[in-house]
């Protein structure tokens, strides 16, 4: 008997409980709207690394607003100074969380995994969206046409470039950490937003099945 999109969706809340699944992808892979999809039907909050930084941009030191607006991600100690007390805010007491990228720079992932397990948000999977970056560029031309995301700074073509790079050098190697601990889910992020969400359900439920 095939199982439901609702019960697979209610089994993966069961599992997740108040724990966190993060997300990861090169940019325009998806993230944000995977992210809020997922956050909506397990009930939690969504929140992202590069959220983070925008929403505490007056608190940043000037050089590491400089990085943020050029595309660059936080200098290692002052992200991880800021994680700890944003995750155990009392808001997110008692809810899961969908974390978009958060310890998206190598050597940040023993720091999240310990800030997430410390806050009662237990890191339980990892998404991981695939994407070619040819299609990065194709969905930047398209986004410039219809102009369907808020106008960033590092939206830019020589920001986004930027942005590219750096995930190609930093991002790419915490995949590792995670597959090691097998908690990785790979979806092909090229697929419509509706057939990516149902392989994000399927890789959790296969978690939520197993693991549980």
């Amino acid at each position: 008997m095939e199982v439901t999109t609702q019960a697979k969706r209610e089994a993966v809340k069961k599992w997740l409980g108040t724990g966190s699944i993060n997300l990861f992808g090169i940019q325009f892979s998806g993230k944000d709207t995977q992210g809020r999809r997922l956050a909506d039907w397990v009930g939690g909050w969504l929140l992202g690394g590069g959220e983070l930084s925008r929403r505490l941009a007056d608190e940043l030191p000037p050089e590491a607003r400089k990085n943020t607006e050029a595309g660059q991600l936080l200098p290692r100690d002052v992200f991880m100074k800021l994680m700890p007390p944003f995750l155990m805010r009392d808001e997110f007491a008692g809810k899961p969380l969908v974390l978009s990228a958060v310890g998206r720079m190598h050597g940040e992932e023993d720091g999240i995994v310990k800030v997430c397990n410390d806050s009662g948000h237990q890191m339980k999977a990892v998404v991981w969206l695939n994407m070619d970056e040819p299609l990065v560029w194709e969905r930047w031309r398209k986004m410039a046409q219809v102009k369907d995301r808020v106008a960033r700074t590092d939206d830019a073509e020589a920001g986004l470039r930027t942005r590219i790079e750096w995930f190609k050098q930093w991002t790419v190697p915490v995949k590792e950490f995670y597959t090691k601990r097998g908690m990785v889910i790979n979806v092909d992020g090229g697929q419509s937003p509706d057939e990516v969400e149902a392989a994000i359900l399927d890789g959790l439920y296969e978690f939520a099945t197993r693991l549980a």
